[in-house]
């Protein structure tokens, strides 16, 4: 992480993925200090396909910036 928090000049990194199989997903999620790779904030959502939309919106993901 250190590596890649000095090429893109941030401090923490996002890190996640998002798991579909049928109808229900999983989004995980991690900030990590990108100098000492300690995890800050994890958090892991299991949502229906059909709720996703308004999951971003309820997260504030559509705000980020």
């Amino acid at each position: 992480m250190k590596r890649v928090g000095r090429a893109r000049g941030v401090r923490y990194v996002l890190e996640g993925s998002v798991r579909k199989g049928g109808n229900p997903m999983r989004i995980t999620a991690q900030l990590i200090e990108a100098e000492t790779d300690k995890h800050v904030w994890a958090e892991r959502y299991d949502r229906d396909l059909a709720d996703v939309f308004a999951f971003l919106v309820a997260s504030g993901v559509d705000e980020a910036g």
